[in-house]
């Protein structure tokens, strides 16, 4: 029993503190209670500042950019001037050079640049409009990001030069505006442009300037400033071209844009698949491989088709077949007895439809309209027209 006691006492024994260490251990345990207070006081009173200042901030820099933004709305022409002069200088090595092997079929004396996107139907119907008329242009391929320097920031965007800078944007106003100098060649440029100014609006809920072209179908007719409305920029419907051919040709172009592109993008990422083939073309032909490392090719690649492809999982109609009717409806407007909606030469609605569908020529959703729509005798009648003597460098 004495053994077992004593067993027990040399294993566990009961520790006796001196009055020093109890002393110590009680100063250690309240300076330790006072610095985890002292930490938590400094703790809120950081994160408070914190938010203070960062409100204060944002208020500041958000009234600071909505002036800035009234600047935008008052003074756009001056402003984009002024941006166009802090365009990056590209290497030659980032501009592709388009040129024909026939002279142009009308006298452009401008030179043409064009900042697109890969895969963009905007931006493949206009380029679809330069080749039909066989306009010498440079090409430069951008993100998002490259355009930093434009209000406008979105795709294509045109820069005209002939001893000055025009920027030109929206790809369907674009068409509209060099069509209609065709119309009017004694006029400059810069005068057809301003019938197509864009009415700016500070759209503070998104947060952002808001552009859009009232009169971007519209084609004029040589007439003086006088025809603009200054109050609401409308051009009199009037004064327009009015033949009926002009409208048909104008309804299909706000047609192309309303209801044929909207579609292209729920087809090509129906499918996981597709939406993975439509990224790795995106990688191929934006050279990601020299761009970026391969785990930002990885994330690129791989989380950009999952995305893309949930967005369209839910879709509750049969996009395809909307697709197919939408083809169906415009060979309907063509017809059987002519080439194209033009006629014996295609007009501006050709044209778009045309460009609009070259941007997903390399999909399987361009395959599946070639074998369930007539589209293919027309689309190669196009192309013979449009994309055979271009030349690129």
């Amino acid at each position: 029993m004495l053994y077992r006691l004593y067993a027990i006492k040399k294993i566990s024994p009961i520790p006796i503190l001196s009055q020093n260490q109890k002393l110590f251990f009680s100063k250690s345990f309240t300076s330790s209670s006072k610095h985890r207070h002292r930490f938590y006081i400094y703790s809120v009173v950081a994160v408070t500042s914190t938010a203070v200042l960062g409100t204060f901030y944002y208020r500041f820099n958000r009234n600071k950019f909505d002036y800035n933004r009234r600047e935008y709305v008052k003074n756009l022409e001056v402003i984009e001037y002024n941006l166009l002069e802090r365009r990056p200088i590209l290497d030659s090595s980032n501009i592709k050079h388009i040129t024909f092997d026939q002279p142009s079929r009308k006298t452009f004396p401008y030179k043409l640049t064009v900042y697109e996107s890969i895969q963009c139907p905007y931006c493949s119907k206009l380029r679809a409009y330069l080749n039909y008329n066989r306009l010498p242009y440079n090409i430069i391929k951008v993100r998002t990001e490259d355009i930093q320097w434009s209000l406008y920031k979105q795709v294509p965007i045109v820069i005209l030069e002939n001893g000055e800078q025009i920027q030109l944007n929206d790809s369907t106003q674009i068409i509209s505006a060099i069509e209609s100098y065709f119309l009017t060649p004694t006029k400059s440029f810069r005068h057809i442009w301003k019938l197509y100014q864009p009415l700016v609006e500070n759209n503070k809920k998104q947060y952002k300037l808001i552009y859009s072209y009232p009169n971007k179908y519209h084609l004029i007719q040589p007439l003086s400033s006088d025809i603009i409305d200054q109050q609401n920029r409308q051009i009199d419907d009037d004064l327009l071209l009015s033949s009926k051919s002009r409208k048909t040709e104008r309804q299909w172009r706000e047609w192309v844009d309303a209801k044929l592109i909207p579609l292209f993008s729920s087809n090509v990422y129906l499918t996981l698949r597709e939406s993975l083939d439509r990224f790795y073309l995106y990688a191929e032909a934006d050279n990601w491989m020299k761009t970026y490392p391969w785990y930002k090719r990885f994330v690129k690649i791989n989380f950009g088709a999952i995305y893309m492809w949930l967005i369209n999982f839910k879709l509750s109609t049969d996009v395809r077949k909307e697709l197919i009717d939408c083809i169906n409806e415009w060979l309907t407007a063509i017809g059987n007895d002519q080439n194209f909606l033009g006629g014996q030469n295609p007009n501006l609605a050709d044209i778009s439809v045309y460009g609009a569908l070259t941007s997903i020529q390399d999909s399987n959703t361009f395959t599946y309209l070639i074998k369930n729509t007539n589209i293919e005798s027309w689309f190669e009648r196009m192309k013979q027209i449009i994309d055979l003597r271009v030349n690129s460098s």
